[in-house]
C-alpha cells in the first residue's frame, strides 16, 4: 500500500487554504432529549448540506494506486489531524467538515465519531468513491452509539473508522444500520 504522509505541512496547508472557514452556528447541537434516530438523521443531513466544504481539498488525499489506498489516506488524515474529543455529557455535536478542520485546536470543539463520519463521507464522496455510513450498536438494545463509513470496491468492504487505531477494521457489533 502506498502511504501518504497526511499530517505533513503541505497537506495541512492545502486543507487550511481550500476548506472554507466555517460560519458561526454551522455546528449542529442536539440536546440529550434527542433519540438515536434524531442523531442518525442529523449526521446524514450534515453530510448532505456541508460536503461541498471539502470538494476542492479532497484531491490532495487521492492515491493513484486505487480506492483502498485513497480510503486509507482519508482515514489517516482525519486520525492524525483532528483530535478526538467526546461530546460533553448532555449534548450531541455534529460538526461540518469546515468546523471540524478549522477548530481542531480549540478544546471547545468536540469531534467524535459523528463528526469524523461526516468528514470521511464528504471527502470520499468528492473523490468519486461510493460510500455510505454505518451506524452500530454494541449493546443488546438496537440503540446506535457509533458511526463510521464503509466503501465497497470490487465487491470488497473497506472500513474507514478514524476512532480506531487501525485502518479497515471494525469492532464487533450487535446491530447495524447502513445509510
Amino acid at each position: 500500500m502506498q502511504r501518504l504522509k497526511v499530517n505533513n505541512e503541505w497537506v495541512a496547508a492545502a486543507a487550511d487554504r481550500l476548506i472554507p472557514r466555517h460560519k458561526i452556528g454551522e455546528r449542529t447541537v442536539i440536546k440529550t432529549e434527542a433519540n438515536t434516530l434524531d442523531i442518525l438523521r442529523e449526521v446524514v443531513t450534515t453530510c448532505h448540506y456541508s460536503n461541498w466544504q471539502v470538494k476542492e481539498f479532497a484531491r490532495y488525499l487521492r492515491n493513484n494506486s486505487g480506492a483502498k489506498d485513497t480510503a486509507y489516506n482519508v482515514w489517516k488524515f482525519i486520525r492524525n489531524n483532528i483530535p478526538y474529543r467526546l461530546d460533553p455529557s448532555g449534548f450531541q455535536f455534529v460538526n461540518t467538515p469546515a468546523n471540524a478542520w478549522h477548530n481542531r485546536h480549540n478544546k471547545q470543539t468536540f469531534c467524535d465519531c459523528k463528526s469524523y463520519a461526516v468528514m470521511a463521507w464528504s471527502l470520499l464522496k468528492h473523490l468519486g468513491i461510493p460510500v455510505y455510513r454505518r451506524f452500530v450498536s454494541y449493546d443488546v438494545a438496537e440503540a446506535y452509539t457509533h458511526v463510521y463509513v464503509v466503501v465497497i470496491v470490487d465487491g470488497k468492504t473497506i472500513l474507514v473508522d478514524p476512532c480506531l487505531e487501525y485502518f479497515n477494521v471494525e469492532k464487533k457489533y450487535k446491530y447495524k444500520k447502513d445509510v
